[in-house]
């Protein structure tokens, strides 16, 4: 028995169409579908655990909850944050409920936090805490030690990586 060649009419699903035929999505249709995405493949309510930073206190609570290998951008509205009975402040370790969104006029992803609860200091700021009591231990912090600033210094160093925004700044 010969063997059929291979027809790609006869697959399920459509082929796949050239990029040049494939109509351009405008931003909103964009924003539309990765904000589909994030609410079809997530749960309603996530419970995230994490240390704040960045916390500001507007009308609104805007801050970041991170571990050691990411940060997720979170804000908490008055209402929700009336509720909470403690101010967070950045370096604590907390427990954060709420859900996922995209906010399309930004672009960008957010976790709106409608519940906290404190866990502790965050382990990220203990061994902050913990870097500073050694150099202040060593005597590196010590007010002794430092010289004032020359009127006009003959040198100004630099210390960044090379493809660092600093440099261009500077």
């Amino acid at each position: 028995m010969a063997r059929r060649k291979f027809d790609p009419t006869r697959m399920s699903g459509a082929p796949p169409r050239p990029a040049d035929t494939v109509r351009p999505l405008s931003v909103s249709e964009l924003a539309w579908m990765v904000d589909g995405a994030l609410k079809a493949g997530l749960p309603k309510s996530i419970r995230v655990v994490g240390e704040i930073s960045n916390f500001t206190d507007r009308t609104h609570w805007y801050f970041n909850l991170k571990d050691a290998e990411a940060v997720v951008s979170c804000v908490m509205f008055a209402t929700a944050a009336r509720h909470v009975g403690f101010k967070p402040g950045n370096g604590q370790q907390v427990v954060a409920a709420g859900r996922i969104e995209y906010y399309a006029k930004q672009g960008r992803t957010q976790f709106y936090v409608e519940s906290m609860e404190i866990v502790g200091a965050g382990a990220l700021e203990a061994r902050l805490r913990a870097l500073v009591e050694e150099l202040r231990a060593l005597g590196w912090l010590d007010p002794a030690r430092k010289r004032p600033l020359p009127t006009f210094p003959r040198r100004v160093a630099v210390v960044t990586s090379r493809t660092g925004a600093a440099l261009q700044d500077v």
